[in-house]
């Protein structure tokens, strides 16, 4: 009589944020990192440049983008779990900063990744940094007129706008914000070369 093997269990992965590389931005700074996992790492790292150099400047772009593709997914806890490790060393170092600048699609009081750290300030509204980062208007139109002519051609009516945002779904980064969301669909005036008719409705 032969025996069976028992069934095997399923493992599913569960993609994690990389670990840092020494040699991806570490290595310039002449700084050697002992320490095991991201966040051991990255507080190391804070540190010997602090005691090497004075207080460090924290620049972090797109602090969200581990997690926007997990959103209402099973992974999404474990990257949530890296990260708030991860993050939370941004609030254990703050007297060996200067400043720190996140940038992100989602408000950060709503992804629980930085449930210890209240330090941050929400900069999104506010008139003394809007024109920060991205683009103006008066930028747009001076420097990419010929793209905002194709731009209004392809996109064509706000009934076609509207089509294209509910296909590629381009409102779920901010669902995770809890907030209510409204769609504008919005055509663009050839003759104008600015906004024309708008589209609005719930997603």
């Amino acid at each position: 009589m032969s025996r069976s093997d028992p069934p095997r269990q399923e493992r599913r992965r569960v993609p994690v944020p990389r670990r840092p590389q020494a040699s991806a931005g570490v290595r310039d700074t002449g700084v050697g990192l002992t320490r095991e996992g991201p966040a051991a790492r990255f507080q190391e790292l804070v540190q010997k440049l602090a005691a090497r150099d004075g207080k460090v400047v924290i620049l972090i772009d797109e602090y969200d983008k581990p997690l926007l593709g997990h959103l209402g997914q099973p992974t999404a806890a474990e990257i949530q779990r890296v990260l708030k490790a991860f993050y939370s060393v941004v609030k254990g170092t703050e007297a060996q900063q200067r400043f720190v600048l996140l940038t992100g699609v989602s408000k950060f009081s709503k992804v629980s990744v930085f449930s210890d750290l209240n330090n941050l300030t929400d900069l999104t509204m506010s008139r003394s940094t809007a024109t920060l980062l991205g683009y103006t208007q008066a930028e747009l139109e001076s420097n990419f007129p010929e793209h905002i002519a194709a731009l209004a051609a392809a996109l064509g009516t706000a009934q076609q706008a509207m089509r294209q945002i509910r296909e590629k779904r381009y409102f779920e980064p901010y669902l995770a914000d809890g907030r209510r969301i409204t769609l504008a669909g919005v055509a663009f005036s050839r003759r104008t070369r600015n906004l024309g008719r708008c589209l609005i409705e719930p997603v």
